[in-house]
């Protein structure tokens, strides 16, 4: 035989495929093939082969050399792997699968080879091939390129080998060094000539028990030659490097065809972080993401954040965050500022090794700049200094000053040069700016991280020194001691005037006209200029001659000095108020108006302005001697105000704009605009209006007044339309060109942009997959790529350029996620099923494994079949046609992405005949029905010429037999249910069929109860059901409790009825019909009603007292579980046990208790009910008094209460109890202790009531004790302090007695008589007295008790010993009469005594101590002694008195924490009373009441005030006063001493004569002034500031405040504080100060809403300096009298006299803050005068008639 090879190879994997006719995939489960005979063929040549040896042997091989190498084509054990091996020079094999080539040649039959061999290499092939000719004939030898037949192959299907193995296995899985986890698959034999072996391929191990794994295992064949399904374990080795691995496990048994099964599996690293994520810095709004590179197997991504830089917690996707469970964490764009600092980190987990936690990333938010505060405008003089100041807040801000020297049109930026420094800091100063500046403006550009931002603009006004006035108008010659009036025109720029008198002449003005009284000299006027900048280089002058007397007093008023003019129009109204002197009458009046219209004769002219301005109105009034007077006052015409508002623009939703207001007129302006809710106060302009509308607006001016006046309709123009735009989000969606977005590995596959709005013009793209940046997508808006994998998901991040208003300008599209699928899969395995049929065979099954990545399944059979079921899947079912012949089964696996290549499995099929297969046994056996364990009648059929009969589909316990031409069906069914049997046998080689039906049936079965019930008699039961199976019905119950049947119905038995017996009924139901022998049972309880009875020996009804035990009261019962107790007393409670209900306890609460005890638990219901009466003891008694302390030998007395006619048990001391009974009615008793020598101490015991009987213990105690010091008595019914018999020892007290002065009975208290004395100590109890009656009394201890001493001024109090006294109490009846005559304090350690009230001492002698007078007056005529370690002490706010006669002196010896004495010498002319308190610091204010200080002040100073007192008026020739103070007692340094006096609610420097004897002492000589506080300082020291002046006038319905100050340095501001009583204080406004100047600087604030009608207004200034030094101005008023208003009063506050004006004559009063009314008298109308510089300062009210004002004295 000739074999003409050649050969063509494919390599595909480790999977190879060659030609024979069509290409085929190899390596597959292979078919099963049958062979019993073998040939075989050696000494092959590369072209000839000889046979040697037929028929021999039970293989079939080829073995020879071919090339000079081996090859072999055999078929082992049956299975044939059907190997022809070729080994070509290199080595290799190649798997061939498919059909030999049967071809027919002269009658025989020829099996032909054609390999085609179009290259070399190194293969292996296998060539699987099913053999079936029965019968082949074949010669000796033959020609392998002649293709003749080959020696013949007997019957190849007897005897068959058969060897197979099921098997599928998924991919390993597992970890460095770990063995994986097994898996399995099934292997079997039969006809097997040895044991099975299966070998793993390396890297891997099989196991029989999945515990001993080797490489190889061994399975041993049964006797019969078969192996059954036997398992097979295979997994992994444990495996040190990481990778993937396969090979094949083999299955091989001697003469059968090996099976090869490829094992395939990942050996995994630990899971580890090689990219950990990094620190990222962003700006606030911005999106970021963190991201980290992990390498494992199964890995999960948790993120963590923390927002402490500690603790970490869990994210989710919410907020902000996205991706928090994969590598890559998202935050999108509205992270802000406020997460700058958290921190981010991951951990991973993964299949293999532990969880891993990256390292921390930290956030940091940069914030944008934001300005909060712009700078302001300054108004400052030529050559002085200022600054603006920006405040923003952001990320590392950095500052340019920018200037426009053009009004805001253009800005250039500033460096530091010239006057400029700070130019790139937060504040911008100027060093001397100069006039050329003059209206510049600046702004400030802060940079920052993130963004800039620019200030608001700033104007720099300077302002220069006023001219020169122009000449001076007025009388230049005039009489003596008139009034007369001078004017100067107007100074542009100026704010004040100075003018300068002749001597003797008074008269003030800062406005440029002047009102003077002149004196009789002659001599010239002059006035200069000035504001802020200083004065005019010059003054104008005019010269004055007087002449004459008696000049008339020129007086006018003016309805209004300030009106507007126009709306409404002006109308000055003058009243001419003029007097003649005494003498003469006027004669004329002449008016000048000031703007050169004519003059008026008219007495009381009215004028109406034409222009604006200031005019100055003159009065000339001529008397009837000639002599003429003048008077000048300034009115001024304001314009109306005028206003423009500009600034349309558009905002954004939600932003706002800043619209320009220009005004002119007099600021602070009142303005009211569209939308406003209320008028807004503007100090400058022009001003920026910054409005924020939701909608768009037009804005226009609504009203508008200035500080004078009101603007017309007219005068407010322009107006700003704000356009306001909604805000838009930019938006983006993608969609792919895969429309369900599913793709086959390795497609292509673009994505796009979609739905784009408001991207803007050239927005800016990137794409996304898995939310990381993709490096090459590029920046357009489409992106195409072949690389995607299963579940990568794309999106686009889109950054928008619109102009439009944007909420945010990145954002992010819609993500698609992309199902990524394998390709087509891989060529099926070999295709299971019968390789012979007959014709027409029905339900014949082929079927394959199932294909990885297979979806559907296409199966072809031969023409004529029928595929009756399964086609797309794994299996078919099929019928075969009725054509003879071998022909192909084939499948192909398919998938979205393609089709495999054909798999094929060749079939022979053979006629066959009619069925011979006959039922024989009786008709309808084979469709009988027989209960479950019952025989079946036998079944049979007669079929000749059968074998390998085969029984499907019987019940169990029921087989099949085939012999002697009959099958046979017999046995006895265990199993219950239908059973369509299939009987098949083959007769002829072809297989037949017959079928019937068993239907076994089941046993009847009962279920268990649905309950088991336990319930009362009497009680319906709730049903009980069994249901049952195969029963038709039940017998007669057994044992269910009277009144309780069962019914069944439906499969189901149902129980019920109410029970009228009790017991335990274990009940029986059979059922009926049906398969077996079978009851329902269970148990039903019912329970009788329970019961309660009253124990034996119990009470049921008891009386008791309060807190004594109860006797147990029991009852039993029957039935119950429990019981409840009610109406029980506290303290009483009930138990249950064991059937057994018991009260016990001790009662609390009295009274009659019904109570009752119901049982619980059980059926029915079973009480009980008794009463308990629990009696109340008796109130306890108690000791009311007693009358201790007591002499010896008296008798101690207790008083007792407690209840009527009790009997009262008690002791004294450790005495028998004894009894009494407490008086009828009240309840009082009194014990006795008679002539007590000892202390007595009384016990209470008890007390019994008298109708209960019931005790209430007692344990009360009360003591009289002995005296032990000496006690007045007064028993010898006298006063006399020496008679023995009114002391509590029959003896007069001597030096070291204690005596004791208590209340006495008879008012007669110790009274000194004819000699003095002398104790330790003293007590004096509150209302009694000792009088020292002009003696003396020594104490050398101490003092205590309230009580008095009195003795008049010939007494002598003294005070010895060491330490302090105590606090005494002097007996002052008069406030001009001495208490004591002398008061004398000589304690020679720490002495001090305190004095309890006001006192009057002729002479203080302070030896050795101090004496505190606390918050009482001492007045004193004379004292001695004094020194720093013995003065007055006044800690308090009391005073130290001393009347000084005119031309004395007396020297105040008093301190507070330190002696400081002050000397006042008296030149007034009168004796007067002077008062001294002293503080221990000098303060900003103090209370005008107490004279206490609040707020300490800075600077040099002696930290002391010396609160003076007068109580008259001071006179010209003044008083001089001397301070004294020690070398600690000075803050900072006084180089030279000055006196202060605290002034309308400042500190004023006094001049005058001063001298500092020492550089602890300071003299003022010819003080003339009022008197409050007084401090020392440094006499160039301003405290803190100088003022020059501070007003208030009215403005229409406002209060303008207008204060200017002679110096300042370091002044920081001045804070405007208001009153309306002029004790509580609030701030209206802080305005800046100047800083430091040594020029005029006047201010100005308008208070919008002052009180109105008859009520006061107050006003001061606290100003303070940079280094917190402050000082308060004056107190200044302002009323707004309603019309016609009776009463007038200023000035408001007041220091010495106080003017009243009133409409017609009343009755004035001045009432204190007491209510006392301290002046009274009536006063005529008109102006009047009242002296108020006695009364002590605060608030007073002034009364006339019905009205009444405040008054403030200060």
């Amino acid at each position: 035989m000739k074999i003409n090879l050649n050969i063509s190879i494919r390599f595909i994997f480790f999977l190879f495929a060659f030609v024979i006719a069509s290409t085929i995939t190899v390596k597959a489960q292979l078919p099963t093939v049958y062979f019993n005979k073998v040939y075989t063929v050696t000494s092959l040549t590369s072209n000839e082969a000889s046979l040697t040896t037929t028929i021999s042997g039970y293989n079939f091989k080829f073995v020879g050399d071919v090339a000079g190498t081996n090859g072999i084509f055999q078929a082992t054990n049956g299975v044939i792997t059907g190997k022809f091996i070729y080994t070509n020079t290199t080595g290799g094999n190649v798997i061939y699968t498919g059909q030999l080539d049967k071809r027919k040649t002269s009658g025989n039959n020829v099996w032909g080879f054609v390999f085609e061999q179009t290259s070399g290499g190194s293969s292996n092939f296998f060539l699987t091939n099913p053999f079936y000719e029965s019968s082949v004939t074949a010669n000796s030898t033959q020609s392998l390129n002649s293709g003749n037949s080959i020696n013949p192959l007997n019957d190849m299907r007897n005897d068959q080998v058969v060897l197979t193995a099921s098997y599928f296995v998924s991919n390993f899985s597992t970890c460095l060094n770990t063995a994986s986890a097994a898996q399995t698959f099934t292997i079997s034999g039969s006809k097997l000539s040895s044991s099975v072996t299966v070998t793993a391929p390396t890297n891997f191990e099989v196991s029989k028990d999945n515990s001993t794994f080797s490489s190889s295992v061994s399975f041993t064949r049964a006797a019969d030659n078969t192996l059954a399904a036997s398992t097979v374990y295979l997994r992994m080795k444990s495996i040190a490097s990481a990778g993937s691995y396969s090979g094949y496990v083999v299955v091989s048994a001697t003469n059968a065809a090996s099976q090869d099964l490829l094992a395939t599996g990942d050996v995994n690293v630990s899971t580890s972080i090689s990219s950990h994520p990094s620190d990222i810095t962003i700006c606030s709004g911005n999106a970021t993401t963190f991201s980290l590179t992990a390498a494992g197997a199964s890995l999960t991504y948790q993120w963590k954040v923390s927002t402490d830089g500690t603790n970490y917690t869990d994210l989710t996707n919410t907020g902000i965050y996205t991706g928090a469970t994969t590598s890559v964490l998202r935050l999108s764009s509205g992270v802000t500022s406020s997460y700058s600092g958290y921190k981010y980190k991951c951990t991973v987990t993964g299949s293999c090794g532990s969880a891993v936690t990256s390292n921390e990333a930290t956030l940091t938010v940069n914030s944008p700049i934001s300005i909060s505060a712009s700078p302001s405008n300054s108004t400052i003089c030529s050559g002085n200094n200022t600054t603006f100041s920006v405040t923003a807040s952001g990320t590392s801000p950095t500052y340019q000053w920018k200037v426009s020297t053009n009004g805001g049109s253009s800005y250039t930026n500033l460096s530091d040069a010239g006057v400029y420094t700070g130019v790139t800091t937060a504040t911008l100063t100027f060093t001397g700016a100069t006039a050329g500046m003059n209206s510049y403006k600046y702004h400030c550009v802060v940079s920052g991280t993130c963004a800039s931002a620019t200030s608001d603009a700033a104007t720099l006004t300077i302002n220069a020194a006023p001219s020169t006035p122009g000449s001076i108008t007025g009388n230049s010659t005039i009489c003596s001691n008139t009034n007369q009036s001078y004017s100067v025109a107007t100074i542009s720029g100026a704010t004040s005037y100075t003018w300068t008198l002749p001597s003797g002449w008074t008269g003030t003005s800062t406005t440029n006209s002047i009102n003077v009284v002149n004196s009789s000299s002659s001599g010239t006027i002059q006035v200069s200029a000035g504001n802020a900048c200083g004065n005019s280089a010059s003054s104008s002058t005019l010269a004055i001659t007087v002449s004459g007397t008696s000049a008339p007093t020129p007086s006018f008023s003016i309805n209004n000095q300030e009106q507007c003019l126009s709306n409404p129009t002006n109308s000055f109204v003058f009243t001419n108020e003029s007097m003649a002197a005494s003498g003469t009458t006027l004669s004329s009046s002449l008016w000048n108006f000031g703007d050169g219209s004519a003059e008026s004769s008219t007495t009381s002219p009215t004028k109406a302005y034409a222009a604006t301005g200031t005019y100055v109105v003159s009065l000339k009034v001529t008397a009837s001697n000639g002599c003429i007077s003048s008077l000048n006052k300034q009115v001024v015409v304001d314009a109306a105000p005028t206003g423009q508002i500009s600034g349309t623009t558009s905002i954004c939703s939600g932003s706002s704009a800043s619209l320009t207001i220009t005004l002119t007129g007099q600021g602070p302006w009142l303005l009211n605009y569209t939308g406003a809710s209320s008028p807004i106060s503007i100090s400058s302009s022009p001003y920026t209006l910054s409005v924020s509308p939701t909608t768009t607006t037009t804005y226009t001016i609504t009203s508008l007044s200035d500080a004078k006046c009101s603007a017309a309709a007219g005068d407010m123009t322009g107006s700003a339309t704000v356009t306001v735009n909604s805000n838009v989000t930019p938006a983006v969606t993608i969609s792919s060109s895969d429309a369900d977005n599913s793709i086959c590995d390795g497609n292509s596959v673009t994505f796009s942009s979609s739905g784009l709005s408001n991207e803007g013009a050239s927005p800016a793209y990137q794409w996304l997959k898995n939310g990381v940046a993709i490096p090459t997508s590029g920046t357009s808006n489409t992106y195409t790529t072949t690389g995607l994998v299963n579940n990568d998901i794309i999106s686009l991040q889109l950054v928008s350029n619109s102009t439009s208003c944007l909420t945010t300008n990145t954002v992010v599209s819609n993500s698609i996620q992309t199902q990524v699928n394998p390709g087509a899969p891989a060529t099926p395995l070999a295709i299971a099923g019968d390789t012979t049929q007959c014709t027409s065979l029905t339900n014949q099954v082929y079927s394959i494994t199932s294909v990885l990545n297979a979806s559907t399944y296409t199966w072809s059979v031969p023409a004529g079949w029928t595929i009756n079921s399964g086609n797309g899947t794994t299996s078919i079912v099929t019928t075969i046609g009725s054509s003879t012949g071998t022909s192909n089964v084939t499948v192909t696996a398919g998938n979205g992405c393609g089709t495999s290549t054909q798999q094929l499995l060749p079939v022979a099929v053979s006629s066959s005949s009619s069925n011979p297969i006959t039922l024989s046994s009786d008709a309808n056996t084979d469709a009988q029905t027989k209960c479950i364990n019952t025989a079946i009648t036998n079944i049979t059929y007669s079929a000749s010429g059968g074998s390998n009969a085969r029984f499907t589909g019987l019940p169990t316990g029921v087989s099949g037999s085939y012999s002697s031409s009959t099958v046979t069906i017999t046995g006895t069914p265990s199993v219950s249910g239908t059973y369509n049997y299939v009987v098949t046998l083959t007769v002829g080689g072809c297989d037949y069929t017959k079928t019937g039906t068993i239907t076994v049936t089941a046993a009847n079965t009962t279920g268990v109860a649905s309950s088991s019930p336990t319930l009362c008699i009497n009680t319906a039961l709730t049903s009980i059901t069994h249901t049952t199976t195969g029963a038709t019905g039940v017998g007669s119950a057994t044992n269910l409790p009277a009144g309780v049947s069962a019914l069944w119905s439906s499969n189901t038995i149902t129980i019920s009825g109410t029970p009228t017996e009790s017991g335990t009924f274990n009940y029986s139901i059979p059922l009926s019909g049906g398969c077996g022998s079978v009851s329902a049972s269970g148990t039903i309880i019912v329970t009788a009603a329970k019961t309660i009875s009253l124990g034996g020996g119990s009470s049921s009804t008891q009386s008791i007292c309060l807190n004594s035990a109860l006797s147990s009261i029991s009852y039993s019962s029957t039935g119950a579980t429990g019981a409840v107790f009610g109406g029980l007393p506290s303290g009483v409670s009930g138990s249950y046990s064991s059937g057994t209900s018991t009260i016990s306890g001790t009662p609390t609460v009295a009274g009659t208790f019904n109570y009752t005890v119901n049982t619980t638990g059980g059926c029915g219901s079973a009480a009980a009910s008794g009463t308990i009466t629990v009696k109340s003891l008796p109130s306890p008694a108690t000791i009311s008094s007693n009358n201790s302390p007591i002499c010896a030998g008296f008798d101690a007395e207790f008083s007792v209460t407690g209840a009527s006619n009790a009997v009262l048990t008690y002791k004294i001391n450790a005495g028998s109890n004894v009894t009494i009974t407490l008086g009828n009615g009240n309840g009082n008793g009194t014990i006795t202790a008679a002539a007590a020598t000892s202390n007595q101490t009384l016990t209470l015991v008890s007390i019994q009531d008298a109708s209960t009987s019931c005790v209430t213990s007692l344990s009360a105690t009360s003591t009289v004790s002995i005296r032990s010091d000496d006690e007045w008595t007064a028993r010898g019914n006298s006063d006399v302090y020496h008679n023995s018999s009114n002391w509590c020892k029959n003896g007069v007290p001597g030096s070291s007695a204690n005596i004791v002065i208590p209340i006495v009975s008879n008012n007669k208290y110790p009274k000194l008589t004819g000699n003095d004395a002398e104790v330790t100590g003293i007590q004096i109890n509150t209302g009694a007295t000792i009088d020292l009656n002009g003696r003396k009394l020594v104490i050398n201890g101490n003092v205590t008790g309230s009580g008095k001493f009195t003795g008049g001024s010939g007494s002598t109090l003294e005070f010895t010993g060491t330490g302090a006294v105590g606090t005494i109490y002097l007996d002052q009846t008069s406030s001009s009469t001495s208490t004591i005559g002398t008061l004398k304090i000589n304690r020679s350690s720490s002495g001090s005594l305190t004095l309890g009230s006001n006192a009057i001492v002729n002479t203080l002698d302070l030896t050795a101590g101090n004496v505190d007078i606390g918050n009482n007056d001492l007045t004193v005529t004379t004292s001695s002694n004094a020194s720093s370690n013995s003065f007055i002490k006044v800690s308090g706010t009391g005073k130290v008195k001393q009347s000084i006669a005119n031309g004395s002196n007396f020297t105040f010896p008093v301190g507070k924490s330190a002696y400081n004495p002050i000397t006042i010498t008296n030149n007034t002319g009168a004796s007067d009373e002077f008062s001294i308190n002293l503080l221990d610091e000098v303060y900003a204010s103090y209370d005008a009441t107490t004279g206490v200080g609040t707020t300490p002040m800075t600077g040099p100073r002696v930290t002391r005030t010396w609160n003076i007192g007068k109580a008259n008026a001071n006179a010209s020739s003044g008083i001089n006063l001397t301070f004294n103070w020690n070398s600690g007692e000075v803050a900072g340094t006084i180089n030279t001493p000055a006196l202060y006096h605290f002034e309308s609610g400042a500190w004023v420097k006094q001049t005058g004569t001063t001298s500092s004897p020492t550089s602890t002492s300071f003299t003022f000589t010819g003080y003339t002034g009022t008197f409050s506080p007084f401090s020392i300082g440094d006499a160039n020291t301003n405290l803190p500031v100088t003022w020059l002046s501070f007003t208030a006038a009215k403005q229409f319905n406002t209060v303008q405040l207008n204060w200017a100050t002679a110096s300042e340095t370091n002044t920081r501001d001045f804070v405007v504080e208001y009153s309306n009583n002029a004790q509580q204080w609030t701030s209206l406004s802080t305005i800046p100060a100047a800083g430091n100047s040594t020029t005029t600087r006047t201010y100005s604030y308008v208070h919008q809403n002052p009180l109105k009608g008859n009520n006061y207004n107050y006003y001061r200034i606290l100003q303070r300096d940079i280094d917190d030094k402050f000082s308060y101005s004056k107190i200044v008023s302002i009323i707004f009298n309603e019309p016609g208003a009776d009463i007038q009063v200023y000035p408001n506050p007041v220091q010495d006299q106080l003017t009243v004006f009133l409409a017609e004559s009343q009755i004035v009063r001045l009432i204190n803050a007491a209510g006392a009314t301290v002046w009274k008298g009536q006063l005529p109308a008109g102006r009047n005068k009242i002296p108020v510089h006695t009364y002590s300062k605060g608030v007073y009210v002034l009364t006339a008639g019905m009205q009444s004002q405040r008054v403030l004295i200060q």
